[in-house]
């Protein structure tokens, strides 16, 4: 029933995603419909892999919508949240639809917590469960709740893993410390 009602969700959106005739946007428009036929066949992550290339080709804020309910369910709670978040903000939907993320955003914050990374090594790249983050910043980011792993690279340093327990709500430090670790070989 659950995904039933996911994919009524996204054929509606479907629809609804106008894209210019160009040939990029009728590229997007083909990896667009591309996920939403792999979502109704609930392989969410080649879905994932379509939507998100029809929004890097073409950014259009519903896209955001099916960006977000993919990752729902595929369990990545925070990309979920932050797609939401920034679908909200960028297609500021009305109604139902509005009603249905604002009240979906309230679940997914109980299933949300956030990672601070402390470092005095600039440049430091970040990652959490092989999904890179970008560079380390003094901003708390989301994650899903849960045992996360932290991968923490340097040019020049051998990569730095840790793993971290992060609850809803909750904010967990990581201190990542490359002077403390032997340096990579010549």
């Amino acid at each position: 029933m659950k995904r039933a009602i996911a994919w009524a969700l996204v054929v509606s959106l479907a629809s609804g995603v106008a894209l210019a005739d160009d040939a990029a946007n009728k590229e997007a428009s083909d990896h667009f419909r591309r996920g939403v036929g792999l979502f109704g066949e609930a392989d969410y992550r080649a879905a994932l892999v379509e939507f998100k290339k029809a929004y890097q080709i073409s950014p259009n804020a519903s896209v955001l919508y099916n960006i977000a309910q993919t990752s729902y369910q595929l369990r990545d709670y925070a990309s979920a949240l932050v797609n939401f978040e920034r679908y909200l903000a960028e297609g500021n939907p009305t109604g139902t639809r509005r009603e249905e993320v604002v009240s979906t955003l309230e679940i997914l914050r109980s299933r949300v917590g956030r990672i601070k990374i402390v470092t005095k090594t600039p440049d430091v790249e970040i990652a959490v469960d092989d999904e890179t983050i970008g560079k380390a910043t003094a901003t708390p980011f989301p994650v899903s709740i849960g045992r996360r792993r932290i991968t923490a690279s340097h040019k020049g340093s051998a990569p730095l893993t840790r793993n971290v327990d992060v609850s809803a709500g909750e904010t967990a430090t990581v201190d990542i410390d490359f002077s403390e670790e032997p340096k990579k070989g010549p």
